[in-house]
């Protein structure tokens, strides 16, 4: 399950519960921190990634101790744009039935991100679903999906 609505992290039990504390957006942003460079959800990027050509509302999310930290805002490294629950792992709401997935997407922002976000976008579904196929990652580097 991919969640890219903040407001939505709560309710999946990914998130605590306080509004702009747990989870929420952040205006005026066009770059992220990879802080996991290492796991296949990270797309092979590091570092501070550029991820849109306009700024946005980039949502975040301050997950569980089980969580899988994979980015964060550039000005804020408690608050990720992009985390993740394997199956069964504990979260603050319950445990999470299936691979669980936060993403920094909000509304309107397809159309104006990166190669790179992209790549981290497919890295995520790949994820998601369980796919590992180290040909597909290549293919996602260079040919994003759109």
């Amino acid at each position: 399950m991919i969640c890219s609505e903040p407001w939505l992290f709560h309710d999946m039990g990914m998130t605590g519960q306080t509004k702009k504390v747990d989870f929420g957006r952040e205006s005026r942003q066009k770059e992220m921190a990879i802080v996991n460079p290492d796991h296949p959800l990270a797309a092979s990027l590091n570092d501070n990634v550029e991820i849109s050509t306009k700024s946005f509302y980039m949502g975040w999310g301050v997950p569980g101790k089980a969580a899988i930290p994979v980015a964060a805002l550039k000005q804020d490294p408690d608050k990720y744009t992009i985390f993740a629950y394997e199956a069964g792992a504990e979260m603050p709401g319950t445990e999470a039935p299936a691979r669980r997935v936060g993403l920094f997407l909000f509304r309107g922002t397809a159309k104006t991100l990166t190669p790179q976000a992209w790549s981290l976008f497919n890295a995520v579904v790949d994820w998601s679903v369980g796919k590992t196929d180290p040909v597909m990652k290549a293919e996602v580097k260079t040919k994003p999906s759109r």
